[in-house]
């Protein structure tokens, strides 16, 4: 067992747009294979885990809609 520091990007959000105490917060995870997505906006938090593939996929699927 081994304890680790994770790198972690965190930002509020407008709250006259997503009420007070709204933040985005971005960790990547200890094995460097993806990221833990947590967001606060209106009094409801979501947690998303997304790994580099899965965003890769969606970062296409986005494009992909934005472009047809």
């Amino acid at each position: 067992m081994e304890i680790k520091q994770r790198k972690t990007v965190f930002k509020e959000l407008n709250s006259n747009l997503y009420g007070e105490g709204s933040f985005l917060e971005v960790t990547e995870w200890t094995n460097g294979e993806g990221w833990d997505v947590t967001i606060l906006a209106n009094s409801h938090c979501e947690r998303i885990a997304l790994s580099y593939d899965v965003v890769d996929e969606l970062y296409e699927v986005i494009l992909h809609l934005r472009n047809n």
